[in-house]
Formats: structure tokens, C-alpha cells, sequence
């Protein structure tokens, strides 16, 4: 009777949570971003049930709402961090609302033009070496033990946005 059946713990064709990975949370909000942080863990940090994260590189990902950070490893979310405190640049942010595209017709194309042509002198700038031809976008992720009430601090920079978050640990 057995032989009839069909194999239903296929493991190449299911997933062991039942979810894809086009269902993870930092895949549905976007492409992975190169510019994100990347945090460097020493020693494995257990929780209270004894699972664990591996020491090893992992990319720090800022959520859009800006309440939770995610600890990504090839492509893959291993720990969901919530977000306590968040400090924002008001200039920064300014800055880039400014060099975002207007709703109207016409103030979108005098927007075209003016970023064509800043665009330009850019370039001619790169071509006579004045500028380097990247942008650069600071990032940092940092990782530090608070002993006394037994959580992992973590510190989240990037660009204009700065971010603290707890991991407890066992």
C-alpha cells in the first residue's frame, strides 16, 4: 500500500516552513541593497531555547518603517530585530526629497532637464578627473555586549539614518 502512495516528503520540492523564498519579508520590500551594512559576529549568540546564530558576516537591513532591523545571510532572514531608538538627519533628509521627481507634468520635465544636465557636468567632471566616479554612501553595523541585562546592542548607520536595536541572548 505504501509503494501506491506518492512521496510526500518530496524535501526537493517542499519547503520545511512552507514558505518560498519570494515570501520572506526583505525580498517582498525590495532588491537587496549593496549599500547596507555589514555586521561582523564573533562568537554564536543563543536565545532562551537554544537556537543560535552562527558567528560569521551578515548583512544588517533597515525595514521601511524603520521599527525592525533584519539580520540577512545569503538572501536568507535569521533574526528579526526590533528598533528602540532612530535618529534621522533633517538636512539629509531634506536633500533627498528635494532630488525626487515632482507630481506635476511640467515641473517634472523642468526636473528632467536640470538632472540631465547636472548629470553632464558630472560626467565631464569624472572624464577630467576631478571627481571620483562613485558615489559613496556611508554605512557602518556595529555589535556590542551589555552584560548587566543580557542583550547584544546593535547599531545600525547608514547615509542619514541611525538605528539601535537589542538582541537578548540566554
Amino acid at each position: 500500500m505504501e509503494s501506491l502512495t506518492p512521496n510526500l516528503r518530496n524535501l526537493e520540492n517542499a519547503y520545511p516552513s512552507g514558505l518560498e523564498y519570494k515570501d520572506e519579508s526583505h525580498v517582498k520590500m525590495g532588491p537587496p541593497s549593496t549599500t547596507d551594512p555589514v555586521l561582523f559576529i564573533v562568537d554564536p549568540i543563543f536565545d532562551k531555547d537554544y537556537h543560535y546564530i552562527p558567528p560569521g558576516y551578515y548583512q544588517l537591513t533597515l525595514d521601511p518603517s524603520r521599527e525592525y532591523m533584519y539580520l540577512v545571510q545569503s538572501g536568507k532572514t535569521l533574526a528579526v530585530i526590533p528598533v528602540f531608538k532612530i535618529e534621522i538627519d533633517a538636512k539629509g533628509e531634506e536633500k533627498k526629497r528635494k532630488e525626487q521627481m515632482p507630481q506635476t507634468f511640467w515641473k517634472q520635465k523642468k526636473f528632467l532637464v536640470k538632472r540631465y544636465f547636472k548629470e553632464r557636468r558630472r560626467k565631464q567632471n569624472i572624464k577630467k578627473k576631478r571627481i571620483e566616479p562613485e558615489e559613496k554612501v556611508h554605512s557602518e553595523a556595529t555589535i556590542e555586549l551589555v552584560s548587566a541585562k543580557r542583550y547584544f546592542l546593535i547599531k545600525y548607520e547608514k547615509d542619514t539614518v541611525r538605528a539601535w536595536g537589542a538582541l537578548r541572548y540566554r
